[in-house]
């Protein structure tokens, strides 16, 4: 093993929250090594659609998910305003004119502080002119993004190594190193072994696998949280002529995110599954995004040749009174050393949403200070 290393952090997963976890513990003086099995953003929180939430999406299941999104978003825009996509800014959220619907989100907006601005009819045809049934709907502009997750984590790798972080790729971790009740290191897929006085998992499934194979039998049977792994499928087609994000807050869930010439759709639909690593589209779930798509939006359905289908994995940190998992859940950063079964020297980041990867890294900075 590596020596002279025992007071390293060593954070295992490039994506948004790893990074900007080495960021924030290397700016405050920390000794940081991240290990990326890939290259950094690799992992489904950068590759799928890009959301950068306002909190409008959550406001009416959970207030308090609701303004830590829209917090991370004005933090993301302040420091990394070159994250988004062009013009046109913002996401029109399309609520149902039927009923009381309209009235339920506009005040969970408003007692969650989010701004807003209603959009007469003529308006979100010009943007949406693909919309069938416009007067059917209400719809209204927030401050959702467009995200450039890769342009975000180039930055945020920018900063960390500014702040002396080092940063490894295509560092495959297989098993974390252990001494008694503490984790002491990791050991890489070469069979080298580093040294660390702290291990952050923020992998997601990959740290699920580390911690599992730490403890079989054991891991997530009494802990305070359970671990749930949830699937979402996405498609994508050559950018249409609706300008900007939308979406549909109904039971289905549709929304849409433009990324240069491609437009991304999905469903607010997750599927709890036990298969970590595998992201195979699901081909009910693939026909009932595209049947939900092709029912609101008038657009000539594609060619295979021309229309990508995936799927992605992300887990979730839940505790038994929180939420179902998939409609609000909440960013978690778990301190294993008052878990069951208990390692010290351990912590893992379940973000919950990308936005809030300020959120997190301020999490692990602050469990660091007060062990």
């Amino acid at each position: 093993m590596q020596n002279q290393h025992g007071n390293r952090v060593v954070i295992i997963g490039g994506g948004l929250s790893g990074m900007a976890t080495a960021w924030k513990l290397a700016d405050a003086g920390e000794q940081v090594l991240l290990l990326e099995s890939s290259h950094p953003g690799s992992g489904a929180s950068t590759v799928n659609e890009g959301w950068l939430h306002s909190g409008g999406w959550f406001a009416r299941s959970s207030r308090e998910l609701a303004e830590l999104c829209h917090l991370g978003l004005q933090e993301t825009l302040q420091q990394f305003p070159g994250c988004v996509e062009p013009e046109p800014r913002g996401m029109l959220y399309l609520i149902s004119a039927e009923g009381d619907a309209v009235d339920q989100w506009v005040s969970a907006w408003e007692e969650a502080r989010i701004p807003f601005t209603g959009i007469p009819c003529s308006q979100t045809v010009e943007r949406i002119p693909e919309l069938r049934y416009p007067d059917r709907v209400r719809a209204f502009l927030l401050p959702d993004c467009s995200a450039k997750f890769d342009v975000l984590i180039q930055e945020l790798q920018q900063r960390a190594k500014e702040c002396g972080a080092e940063i490894r790729d295509r560092s495959h971790v297989v098993r974390l190193l252990k001494d008694g009740d503490r984790v002491t290191g990791v050991e890489l897929a070469d069979g080298s072994q580093l040294e660390a006085g702290t291990v952050v998992l923020a992998g997601n499934a990959v740290g699920m696998d580390l911690l599992r194979a730490a403890s079989p039998g054991e891991a997530g049977g009494q802990s305070s949280r359970e671990c749930v792994s949830l699937r979402t499928h996405l498609l994508s087609l050559p950018r249409q002529p609706c300008r900007g994000a939308f979406c549909m807050p109904d039971e289905l869930g549709l929304h849409h995110l433009p990324h240069g010439d491609r437009s991304i759709f999905g469903l607010n639909r997750w599927q709890p599954v036990a298969d970590l690593s595998g992201d195979t589209p699901d081909p009910h779930e693939q026909e009932l995004l595209r049947r939900r798509l092709f029912e609101m939006l008038d657009i000539a359905e594609p060619g295979n040749q021309i229309l990508s289908e995936w799927a992605g994995t992300t887990v979730h940190a839940m505790r038994p009174e929180q939420i179902m998992p998939g409609e609000a859940p909440l960013p978690a950063v778990v301190d294993y050393s008052g878990e069951n079964p208990t390692w010290r020297n351990l912590i893992a980041i379940f973000p919950g949403r990308a936005t809030l990867w300020n959120s997190v890294a301020g999490q692990v900075l602050s469990k660091l200070q007060h062990s």
